[in-house]
């Protein structure tokens, strides 16, 4: 891997809850498939909201960590 190369997961942390990022973001983020995300989203049994910028799925930081916050197992609050 090029040392250049953007490792979204490194700087996810620090991103604004507002920023918006592709499904290929999402889906490295998430640790799954971008087909995975496409797939749920059509299905319409994925929970994390979507925005459509001209014909690109976007999603909102805020609601991917929402997501995952929903969505974990185990530890404390469970």
């Amino acid at each position: 891997m090029n040392d250049e190369t953007f490792d979204i997961r490194q700087h996810f942390s620090a991103l604004s809850e507002d920023v918006l990022l592709s499904r290929k973001d999402t889906a490295e983020v998430l640790g799954c498939k971008q087909g995975t995300l496409a797939n749920r989203a059509c299905r319409g049994d994925f929970d994390l909201a979507i925005t459509i910028v001209g014909r690109s799925p976007k999603h909102r930081v805020g609601d991917i960590r929402s997501y995952i916050f929903r969505n974990r197992k185990g530890g404390q609050d469970e």
